[in-house]
């Protein structure tokens, strides 16, 4: 009960966990032998950037159907840059004059707005076609057609023809890691990861780790080359899979 409690004053809810069925999404899981043989992975990581909204800016958000999309009568902007960074990220989170953060999902491409490689080196050019929703979870959307949220340390973005959706995934060197949150509480990570996302860049044995509204992260195994491997497991603990599943099906 005293971890419920910290974890919800963490995120500014008191709510959050209210719910007696839910799940804090940092829980500490037991430790398993229940493990599949032995995996090199490498890893880089994504997150939902927390940005004010500026809606004189040239790049509006347009939902799938070239609507402008608003948040009351505030029209939904940022600049070129911050717009191919949101759409490359895949999910933004904007401060609104009203006070409210809302936070805006990959919906699908359209119309190109932009040629987005100027700002990654000739590279996601077509960030510029994505269009964008309110989305159901307040750090994004993982994979969409089962529903996932995102969860901070939690989620990776998987190749799920190398990891299965679904899948747990545990990695050693993750365990122990103590990860302060903003507020300054801690936590130590248990080494598990849920395949809850996807990303048109990840392909065979690297998966993206999502850190949340921060690019910075304690995972020192992160390392951004695909010659940077660790090890790495698929789990076969049905209680640990069935808890990781349904921490990536509330709303947070």
């Amino acid at each position: 009960m005293k971890k419920l409690i910290i974890l919800a004053s963490l995120f500014g809810s008191a709510t959050l966990f209210a719910n007696t069925n839910e799940i804090p999404p940092f829980k500490e899981f037991k430790k398993t032998s229940l493990l599949g043989p032995e995996e090199k992975l490498w890893a880089t990581n994504y997150y939902t950037e927390l940005r004010s909204n500026s809606p004189s800016a040239t790049q509006k958000f347009k939902d799938r159907n070239e609507v402008p999309l608003k948040v009351g009568s505030e029209q939904v902007a940022l600049s070129d840059k911050y717009f191919c960074y949101a759409a490359m990220e895949g999910s933004v989170a904007l401060k609104f004059k009203n006070g409210k953060t809302v936070t805006f999902n990959y919906d699908g491409r359209g119309r190109r707005q932009l040629d987005c490689s100027i700002y990654f080196g000739g590279r996601f050019g077509s960030s510029g076609e994505v269009k964008f929703k309110v989305a159901y979870s307040k750090w994004g959307e993982g994979e969409q057609d089962r529903g996932y949220a995102l969860v901070p340390y939690r989620t990776i973005a998987v190749d799920s023809s190398h990891i299965p959706f679904g899948s747990v995934v545990y990695i050693p060197q993750a365990r122990g890691t103590v990860i302060t949150v903003p507020g300054g509480k801690k936590f130590k990570h248990d080494g598990y990861f849920f395949a809850g996302d996807h990303g048109g860049a990840i392909k065979g044995n690297h998966i993206d780790v999502f850190t949340g509204n921060l690019k910075k992260h304690k995972f020192p195994w992160i390392r951004s080359h695909s010659s940077k491997t660790f090890k790495a497991y698929l789990v076969r603990d049905e209680d640990i899979i069935a808890g990781m599943t349904k921490i990536h099906m509330q709303r947070y």
